[in-house]
């Protein structure tokens, strides 16, 4: 007796071996008792394998169906499932309903016949599984076939849909009623324990700096680890990944699987878009003047697009590397070298709109535009440094032209500024010159400026405190002829900074009983908290050096009002 041969569709994908996502596994085991799956993620996300895999683990029998978009999506549905379920039975003779031309009139009650019959012989089966569900999402039958499946169902049986989108609004009650199990693109994205031995299953020669470094490029897509792990050519340090991640291959799938399907309108909205690291909707429309801007990124999410949305308000959005890669590799193929300039302007000045200045920095970097940036850094310099961003500050000014650089004082302010922490020598050395520069521009905020900070630096330094000599002939100079400090902040934080250095390097000096004053006087009425802790501080410890204890009582109720605010 000839061997039937079934369709292919209803036969699942076979595979060599297998990388066990133990994880996934224990969650899909644990919800055994949910009536609907629901796995949904990017394409080369890993979802059919998973449930190839775990059912096989499982040991049990089950029917699949792979959808496609044909002209008779309900017939066929009902012809494969039966078709399906006689591959499991070949020995058993049944006959289920068959859908005729007559019955699209009333699909549900077909179905509910249809599906009661199916159950009723499925004797040892766990699951339905439906591939490839987004093929006819569209279809307003399906959706029907499945509710009135899912009424049907016996207990000890699962319907597990597979899509490259996110389970349909139809099904919000059953996640609310906990009848539903959403295994998402974030649930299927391998963590790092994960990809770390899922790289060493693939290749075991790959080192653990460059598996760590394929892991973040890849952002635990599965697709993308597979296609970066295999390749010929493996860079044996993490300085020659950036090779690896250009190769061809993730390119290519990139196109055929995701951005084939797309229109030229959202192809061109991605391709633009891609030259911000996040962004929101606001920013989307003015870069591509696109009004349905909103609508493309949720269509994109809903597809699981390997795009991802954050909880901010509102909500802001990013492309997954591998894609933004691709998508960058566009704009310098699709644009000319002046279009792709004014697409960098146009991006600045919606940075700076949103006040995203560290987002829009690079741009002036990559367009060498040194006279947008330094107002730029000037600007924010303080702020970004007193967030910890000095190495940042110091990056970015270190790649102006050295001639700029050299005579431009209030550049290398900031520069000593950010250097302090790290090289309080080297930034003493930068307010040398920046001193000298103020002086002769007669710049009075940027004399009191370098000379506190020069201070600041050589008594952070603990190292040659005779450098202060020169320091204090300039304290005299300033006092004599700039007399006036620009700001009352800066004059207590001039006031603080020299009293601390003559109180252990010349405490005979006649100013610094005058500084001690000040310096009482300000710590009183100063509104900055940050500022009055400073004073208080150095008060503090100058009491204690001069043994005065008494005086440490009146800062108490300051420092405890300052912890109050």
């Amino acid at each position: 007796m000839a061997k039937t041969r079934f369709p292919s569709k209803i036969i699942p994908p076979k595979f060599q071996s297998v990388f066990e996502r133990q994880r996934l596994f224990d969650l899909l085991t644990e919800n055994l008792h949910r009536p609907l799956v629901w796995i949904n993620g990017s394409p080369g996300a890993g979802k059919t394998l998973l449930v190839c895999s775990w059912l096989e683990k499982q040991q049990t029998r089950f029917l699949w169906y792979r959808m496609d978009s044909g002209n008779n999506i309900s017939a066929d549905l009902f012809y494969f499932l039966s078709l399906s379920a006689q591959r499991n039975y070949p020995r058993k003779r049944f006959k289920l309903p068959v859908f005729t031309a007559e019955c699209a009139n009333d699909i549900k009650a077909f179905a509910s016949v249809f599906f009661r019959q199916l159950f009723a012989l499925l004797e040892k089966e766990s699951a339905l599984v439906f591939d490839d569900c987004q093929e006819i999402e569209n279809d307003p039958d399906f959706f029907q076939v499945l509710q009135v499946a899912l009424h049907e169902l016996p207990e000890g049986l699962q319907i597990i849909c597979v899509s490259r989108n996110k389970p349909a609004a139809l099904f919000k009650r059953l996640s609310l009623t906990e009848d539903l199990l959403d295994i998402n693109n974030k649930s299927l994205r391998f963590t790092e324990m994960e990809s770390a031995a899922f790289i060493n299953w693939l290749n075991p020669d790959i080192d653990a700096q460059v598996s760590t470094a394929l892991y973040l490029k890849a952002e635990g897509w599965a697709a993308a680890l597979v296609l970066l792990a295999q390749q010929k050519q493996l860079p044996e340090t993490t300085e020659n990944i950036s090779t690896l991640l250009e190769q061809k291959d993730v390119f290519s799938f990139l196109m055929s699987e995701i951005l084939s399907n797309l229109d030229e309108t959202s192809l061109l909205f991605l391709t633009k878009t891609a030259i911000f690291s996040h962004f929101n909707v606001i920013m989307a429309i003015a870069l591509t003047g696109e009004q349905n801007a909103r609508d493309i990124l949720d269509d994109l999410l809903n597809k699981n697009f390997l795009i991802d949305q954050t909880d901010d308000i509102p909500p802001a959005y990013c492309y997954h590397p591998l894609l933004r890669d691709l998508l960058q590799n566009r704009i310098n193929s699709l644009f000319t070298e002046e279009q792709r300039v004014e697409l960098n302007r146009s991006a600045i000045s919606i940075l700076i709109e949103h006040k995203k200045i560290e987002e829009a920095i690079p741009f002036y970097l990559q367009l060498q535009d040194w006279e947008g940036l330094r107002p730029l850094l000037l600007e924010y310099s303080e702020t970004l440094i007193s967030k910890g961003r000095q190495q940042a500050v110091i990056a970015w000014i270190q790649q102006f032209p050295g001639d700029m650089l050299a005579n431009d004082p209030w550049l290398l302010f900031w520069y000593a500024k950010a250097t302090i922490s790290l090289d309080p020598n080297r930034s003493a050395e930068l307010l040398d010159q920046c001193y000298r520069q103020f002086l002769l521009a007669k710049d009075r905020l940027g004399l009191y400026s370098s000379w506190q900070l020069a201070v600041e630096a050589i008594i952070i330094s603990l190292d040659d405190y005779s450098r202060l000599e020169i320091w204090f002939q300039r304290f005299d100079d300033l006092r004599e002829y700039y007399p006036y400090c620009p700001s009352f902040e800066l004059k207590i934080k001039f006031s603080v900074i020299a009293m601390q250095a003559l109180a252990f390097y010349n405490p005979q000096h006649y100013w610094l009983q005058k500084l001690l004053k000040i310096s009482e006087y300000g710590v009183r009425i100063i509104p900055i908290k940050s500022l009055q802790h400073l004073v208080s501080s150095q008060l503090g410890h100058y009491y204690l050096s001069v043994h005065e204890i008494n005086k440490l009582e009146v800062l108490k109720p300051l420092s405890a009002f300052s912890n109050r605010r």
